[in-house]
């Protein structure tokens, strides 16, 4: 889990930095990005594991951004953050794919347990893309074979 590669979206440097901060010294590799145009750049460029991102921005907010990346890359886990904690901004992110939501002020440890947690589900569903493919196979297969016992029967009768 450590060495992810994680990227941290906020307009403010103060929360950037100290984001940043905690994450480099739990041995993750940390990206920055001050908006979500730089966000998106990073993310094309560098493909990092996860993104933490402000919600609200100028500009490009974290919404915004959480669909344009998901736009680039599918299975990117974010962990939106928000300053102004309300049930619509989560219920906003959650249903546009984030993977989780923390409201300001958290601390290091409430951080730390919410990044492990989004690397570790992400991770865990990652085996799980060949086997959906391998029962989408086996179904239709099985579909195809008693399509032809079928006609095979009626052709017999």
């Amino acid at each position: 889990m450590s060495h992810a590669r994680i990227l941290v979206v906020d307009d403010e440097p103060f929360a950037r930095q100290t984001l940043s901060e905690w994450l480099r010294g739990m041995d993750f590799h940390v990206f920055e990005a001050e908006s979500g145009r730089q966000a998106m750049e990073t993310i094309r460029r560098d493909e990092p594991d996860i993104v933490i991102s402000d919600v609200v921005m100028p500009g490009m907010d974290g919404i915004q951004l959480l669909r344009e990346a998901k736009a680039v890359k599918a299975d990117i886990p974010f962990l939106m953050i928000s300053g102004y904690p309300s049930h619509s901004i989560a219920s906003s992110a959650m249903k546009h794919g984030a993977s989780d939501y923390l409201p300001k002020p958290f601390t290091p440890e409430a951080l730390t347990r919410r990044v492990s947690r989004t690397i570790l589900l992400h991770s865990l569903s990652k085996p799980l893309a060949p086997v959906k493919g391998m029962i989408l196979g086996s179904a239709i297969s099985a579909i195809l074979w008693a399509l032809a016992i079928v006609a095979l029967a009626a052709l017999f009768d």
